[in-house]
């Protein structure tokens, strides 16, 4: 980018609920570690998830994208009942989704981004789809966070700026089992 500065940079990044980018990370560290699942039980999975702090999600703008970029996503209104986005900063454009939102909102998302018509949408790299999904649907029925650990994770400028508030309480009641 540095060396380019003239090239244009069209970059998508999907937005999801913080608490399940870490629950699916773990999932999908299993099979880059070659770990065997039959090893691997719910109370150490959940002590992965406690190491974690649930920050990777929340932080991952501000490390990522701005440090390499400059260019700060918090600074730029998002459609939060669109569940889309599009920044356009210099040479570079980012279309910005929801992944909750992301059935109804990449047709015309993708449209308006890619001046595509009737873009399909593919489901690809799902946990589910990756050998341990009786492990994995195991864990999200059982697993439930304290509420004032959910309040933390969720009083972020992250989710507050990606989500409304009822999207935030349907998360805190999905992992506060509430």
């Amino acid at each position: 980018i540095k060396n380019n500065p003239d090239k244009k940079l069209k970059i998508v990044s999907l937005v999801r609920d913080p608490i399940a980018v870490e629950i699916s990370y773990i999932f999908h560290t299993l099979r880059w570690d070659k770990r065997d699942a039959n090893d691997i039980n719910y109370d150490s999975l959940r002590k992965e998830l406690e190491i974690n702090n649930y920050q990777y999600a929340i932080n991952w703008f501000d490390e990522e994208l701005f440090s390499y970029l400059g260019i700060d996503v918090f600074s730029f209104d998002f459609d939060k009942l669109k569940g889309y986005t599009i920044i356009r900063q210099n040479n570079i454009e980012i279309l910005l989704m929801t992944l909750e939102g992301l059935n109804d909102s990449y047709k015309e998302a993708f449209e308006e981004y890619f001046q595509i018509e009737n873009p399909k949408l593919v489901h690809s790299n799902k946990t589910s789809n990756l050998g341990y999904q009786d492990l994995y649907n195991e864990f999200k029925k059982k697993f439930i966070l304290q509420a004032d650990k959910v309040d933390q994770i969720y009083n972020t400028k992250f989710t507050n700026h990606f989500y409304t508030k009822d999207q935030i309480d349907l998360f805190v009641k999905k992992w506060t089992n509430k």
